[in-house]
């Protein structure tokens, strides 16, 4: 996952804060820590900033000022910057991993004598911080981007003078960081629970402190996957747990968290305590982090070792439930409509020997109904496409097989689930397609008033979906979860992924944790990667020139753009060239 490099440290300096409005420092000195404390192994270096704390007879602002500053250091629990808090503040600030992210330093003002929130005597002030947000990070670790620009309510601080030095009385329950401080000090990782058949993992995205140990960041991530998902998965993913599972303790030897639990999981059965295992595996082992020092689960039930059939031992590792988490396969074949609008089908390695690829069976390989825009189902048994007049067909993938048209147009995007169940955008209003029959059904959307999808991607696990939502003129890439409900399906609330907003008019998966945007802020295409974490900017990918549209199947295949013109290039890495593709095609599509 992109990181951002730091560059730079900026020394908390005293002498620097003026009277009236000052800017919050954005942290001290730096040194090199170990994020895994605790003599676990691995781990990972990173710079951290040393907190300072508070100076003699520095004024209000000083304080407020210092404070923000040592918020940039979770060592045991705030040490520092608790310093600044008078003892009884001290005692009641449990922020967690509460933080609100300033995208600059924010002004600090101290309001004038006589307005209602100086105090009633001169012992007594109140300092206000505000500025632009860009984001808040609930206790939970979610990261919710906020409006471009948008401003939240000042949040103020009372302080209190003390043996004639100023302390913080009262102050705001999260942290309070800038955007420069946060990619520094917080580290990405995925929260992984099940879709509703309980057959796929999917990650929740979430940003934990770097200076979290292990035994701290097991415990903290443990409560969130005991508990009913929420936020953007609420009512779209469950956790294997069950209902009333209690944590006893986190414990670790080498490389093996040992987690033992108590409650209802008592009489859990070998495959529900499996499932459980999965769960934990990929969030400790597999989620997003650059040096995992956890490789192995041992799960304990009220103390006693659990031990799964077939397993050899309690221990637990990844690879023996690889299969919970969709990948893409190596080499595979991508689609696209020839010149005549034919689908034709292309290997990633056949290129050379047949680079006009093979046509499919049935009428979607004649050209007999041309074709536009295509997807095949990831099964690889259904195709659709959008027809004369944007119309929407679709056809099964076997000899003789007939394209159907399904709805009149015009369509604009097209995306099967692993259901066999296609996608499909029109006019701003989602519809769910059944593959075999049926009318389309129109999907419910929780988007404000106002904004309309123009595109919708859903990802390899069936659940998630990217969408495109145009809205005042500029289009946002949302992250959302289809839920299903009796047999009326709807999109729940969708949440962005990048607080950028543009021309965006593409998207594709390139795999579980990231999407590629296309966009033409200025006529020229600009291709660009997004975690869907939402914390990070847009990376920009080379792009071919006269790319209209794009489609990706993981690290591990190439990314192919289809050009103006009836032309098709190739990009083998995100960092590489692109080479084109001899012969004519258009709209190429991987499976999904």
């Amino acid at each position: 996952m992109a990181r951002t490099a730091w560059l730079a440290a900026i020394a908390v300096t005293c002498g620097v804060l003026l009277a009236g409005c000052v800017t919050v420092p954005t942290s001290g000195h730096v040194q090199s820590v170990n994020v895994m404390q605790g003599g676990t192994g691995g781990g990972q270096s990173y710079l951290q900033p040393i907190p300072v704390p508070p100076g003699h007879a520095w004024s209000p602002q000083q304080i407020v000022s210092g404070f923000l500053a040592a918020n940039a250091s979770f060592a045991d629990g705030h040490a520092v910057a608790r310093e600044y808090l008078t003892s009884s503040a001290s005692r009641t600030w449990h922020p967690g991993w509460a933080v609100t992210v300033f995208g600059q330093s924010p002004s600090i003002v101290t309001p004038v004598r006589g307005s209602p929130y100086t105090g009633k005597t001169a012992a007594t002030t109140v300092v206000e911080v505000s500025g632009p947000v860009q984001g808040d990070v609930s206790n939970s670790g979610q990261y919710a981007i906020s409006p471009q620009g948008q401003a939240a309510s000042p949040q103020r601080f009372q302080l209190v003078r003390q043996d004639g030095e100023w302390r913080i009385s009262s102050l705001p329950g999260v942290v309070l960081l800038t955007e420069a401080d946060f990619v520094h000090v917080y580290q990405p990782r995925n929260i992984y629970f099940f879709d509703p058949a309980m057959q796929v993992l999917l990650p929740d995205p979430v940003y934990v402190p770097q200076e979290a140990t292990s035994a701290d960041l097991v415990t903290q991530l443990l409560k969130v996957m005991l508990a009913v998902p929420s936020g953007w998965l609420l009512n779209a993913a469950q956790t294997a747990f069950p209902p009333g599972t209690r944590l006893l303790n986190v414990s670790l030897d080498g490389g093996t968290v040992i987690v033992n639990l108590t409650g209802p999981v008592a009489g859990a059965t070998d495959r529900a305590l499996g499932q459980m295992s999965a769960q934990l595996l990929w969030t400790l082992v597999g989620s997003s982090s650059d040096v995992p020092s956890i490789q192995s689960v041992e799960l304990e039930v009220n103390g006693t070792p659990r031990t799964l059939p077939g397993s050899g031992g309690p221990v637990q590792q990844i690879g023996s439930y690889g299969s919970y988490v969709p990948s893409a396969p190596a080499h595979a074949s991508f689609y696209y409509a020839d010149s005549r609008g034919a689908v034709r089908s292309l290997s990633g390695t056949a290129q050379a020997n047949a680079p006009q690829g093979a046509p499919v069976r049935g009428q979607a390989g004649t050209g007999q109904v041309p074709l536009t825009q295509i997807a095949v189902s990831p099964s690889g048994h259904y195709v659709a496409g959008i027809g004369p007049g944007g119309g929407l067909y679709t056809a099964s993938l076997v000899k003789s097989a007939m394209l159907a048209l399904r709805a009149g147009g015009p369509f604009t995007s097209l995306s099967w689930d692993t259901h066999d169940n296609l996608w499909a955008v029109g006019n701003g209003q989602v519809w769910l397609v059944p593959a075999s029959s049926g009318a389309p059904i129109p999907v419910t959307t929780m988007l404000a008033p106002g904004q309309r999808v123009t595109a919708l991607k859903v990802a390899p696990d069936g659940v998630r979906c990217a969408m495109l939502v145009t809205g005042s003129g500029v289009s946002q890439l949302m992250l959302a979860a289809i839920v299903h409900s009796g047999s009326q399906p709807f999109i729940g609330k969708p949440v962005p992924i990048s607080s950028q907003s543009g021309h965006f008019i593409a998207l594709t998966w390139y795999d579980a944790d990231h999407v590629i945007v296309l966009s033409r802020p200025s006529g020229n295409p600009v291709l660009d990667e997004v975690a869907i974490n939402g914390g990070k900017t847009l990376v920009p990918v080379p792009a071919q020139d006269g790319t209209v549209s794009i489609t990706a199947d993981g690290s591990s295949n190439p990314l192919v753009a289809g050009l103006a013109g009836g032309q098709m290039a190739t990009l083998a890495s995100l960092g590489g060239l692109w080479s084109g593709v001899v012969g004519v095609g258009r709209a190429p599509a991987y499976p999904g």
